[in-house]
């Protein structure tokens, strides 16, 4: 049996670099895009729960719009890591790999979430509608990279490898 830590091991050198797509067939170009699509329906969701939660504290009027921002994007990470891991990428649930890997890139987008509210509003004097508008178009964007090729990268198994494994399942299960 193997060890913890090199569990995934041999899924990390059998999933292709970042820039091996370009040369990929069509069915790792399905694979990935329908990873993308998914990633796109999480982060949809995803968006709507920080919106939501940002602008229900900020129109209360009980506290400012960073304080919303905080609270927006804190429930956004959970709805964001659960929809990823089971979704998005659907890999095998390895929380001792993939949750702090996730929540330093969740960590990493609170900072730019919050900067980038705090510049808009308190700096530049814009609309808060900018900045949640923004940080609404830019997070996704980065998280997309930084999940798919660091987070549950371990976890993802290349789309000729998957399609290996499940003819090799299916010859050992027929008794013929």
């Amino acid at each position: 049996m193997r060890t913890d830590r090199s569990r995934y091991a041999h899924r990390l050198e059998a999933d292709p670099p970042i820039g091996r797509y370009r040369w990929a067939g069509p069915h790792e170009w399905l694979v990935e895009i329908g990873r993308l699509i998914r990633f796109g329906i999480v982060g949809t969701l995803t968006a709507m729960v920080y919106a939501l939660l940002t602008f229900a504290v900020d129109s209360s009027g009980l506290t400012n719009a960073v304080f919303g921002t905080i609270v927006g994007h804190v429930a956004a990470s959970f709805v964001s890591y659960f929809g990823h891991l089971h979704f998005s990428f659907a890999v095998d649930p390895d929380h001792r790999t993939f949750s702090w890997r996730f929540f330093i890139v969740a960590a990493a987008m609170f900072i730019l979430n919050i900067t980038i509210t705090w510049l808009f509003t308190s700096i530049l004097g814009l609309s808060y509608v900018v900045a949640i508008a923004t940080v609404t178009v830019l997070i996704p964007v980065v998280n997309y990279f930084c999940n798919r090729y660091w987070v549950f990268m371990p976890g993802l198994v290349p789309a000729t490898l998957a399609q290996a494994a499940s003819q090799t399942t299916k010859l050992d299960a027929d008794p013929t």
